[in-house]
């Protein structure tokens, strides 16, 4: 995953992160830290928004 310049100018004071900041992030963690580990599950920010604004 690759971030655009619009999501690097996002990470400027002042600026709202954007959704692929975040997800690059996350990607990072689980690369570096939870490579192995079962437990970790990562879900995709727009995903995750996704089964927060539904009804169940």
């Amino acid at each position: 995953m690759t971030l655009s310049p619009s999501d690097i100018d996002a990470l400027r004071p002042g600026e709202w992160v954007t959704d692929d900041v975040i997800d690059f992030y996350f990607k990072y963690l689980k690369h570096k830290y939870f490579r192995n580990n079962k437990k970790y599950v990562y879900i995709p920010v727009t995903i995750a928004n996704l089964l927060t604004e539904r009804p169940v």
